[in-house]
């Protein structure tokens, strides 16, 4: 079935569109979702999130299906993550790739305005579409698909050393995009 078709389904509110959701994109979602928790029945009850999410929150319509769904599951499981680790650390990849950000990105703890948020979405929109396209595949699969360095290294064919040293090269590019555009890291 079509994204064109589901969302007709979700427009005219038909149970339909959450089977069509399902059977189209609950490997894209459980994927999403199992790279930041590391358990899979996390990651199921992730995907029934979801998709419950996705009930509830469509129309409107969005501009892409799976990216919107992506966008879904990584915030569910994040959510989930924080919950689970409330209390404890280590664990997982998600405290690293925080730790790894926090030195090009601006803690979202600061009380900015929101509109620095949204400047700083699309700031950061550009710099991933500016990447090459091995180096923004890395950046990508570590910092939204939570993949450890060695999954991204065994991705690319390219040794964990390698990875580490573009990915650093790609958060000091990163920093001064941010300070040129006037955000403070």
């Amino acid at each position: 079935m079509t994204d064109e078709a589901i969302l007709k389904l979700f427009e005219s509110r038909s149970e339909d569109a959450l089977k069509a959701v399902s059977d189209a994109y609950r490997g894209l979602i459980f994927s999403v979702a199992f790279g930041i928790l590391r358990s899979r029945e996390d990651a199921e009850e992730c995907v029934n999130d979801v998709l419950l999410s996705a009930w509830d929150s469509i129309p409107p319509l969005p501009e892409s299906l799976p990216a919107y769904l992506s966008k879904l599951a990584r915030n569910a499981a994040i959510s989930a993550y924080r919950i689970k680790n409330a209390q404890k650390r280590g664990g997982g990849q998600v405290p690293a790739i925080i730790d790894e950000l926090s030195e090009c990105i601006p803690d979202p703890a600061s009380g900015r305005d929101p509109c620095d948020d949204m400047v700083l979405r699309g700031v950061l929109s550009r710099f991933v579409s500016s990447l090459p396209g091995e180096m923004r595949g890395m950046f990508v699969k570590r910092y939204w698909y939570s993949y450890s360095l060695a999954e991204v290294a065994q991705a690319f064919g390219v040794s964990e050393s390698r990875v580490k040293a573009r990915l650093a090269r790609a958060r000091k590019k990163l920093r001064k995009m941010l300070e040129k555009e006037g955000i403070p890291v």
